[in-house]
């Protein structure tokens, strides 16, 4: 039987982080947004993605961290994909500097070329 924490994380954390990743792809199925939206929620889903998929996964992780075979008592295979995988799709979509990153999606940044970052030591600040 679960005591009030285990039911607290079920009920509330677990469905929180479903409702995110539903709420995502509802957002992104959505032609309505702006730019920062539509590249938030990308962002968004891949977090709450990820949450679900490593308690999922079930790696029994010590500590803090829940894991659906923390609220079983027989081994369930939920069918979730390798770790390899997930993590290469999310490091590509949203990994910012990589390489493999898909190009075209992002490409239009609603920063002016005078509030675009500057990278140089001595600029005296980050923004122009």
């Amino acid at each position: 039987m679960m005591n009030k924490e285990e039911r607290d994380i079920l009920h509330e954390h677990l469905g929180y982080e479903i409702d995110m990743v539903a709420g995502a792809l509802m957002a992104m199925s959505s032609s309505e947004s702006d730019w920062f939206r539509q590249m938030s929620t990308i962002e968004g889903f891949w977090l709450h993605a990820r949450t679900l998929l490593e308690f999922f996964e079930d790696r029994k992780a010590p500590g803090r961290t829940a894991a659906a075979g923390h609220f079983t008592d027989e081994k369930i295979d939920y069918q979730i994909p390798s770790r390899e995988k997930y993590e290469m799709l999310m490091n590509d979509q949203i990994a910012h500097l990589n390489y493999n990153r898909p190009c075209g999606v992002n490409r239009r940044s609603n920063l002016t070329p005078y509030r675009r970052p500057i990278l140089t030591p001595l600029s005296g600040g980050f923004w122009r």
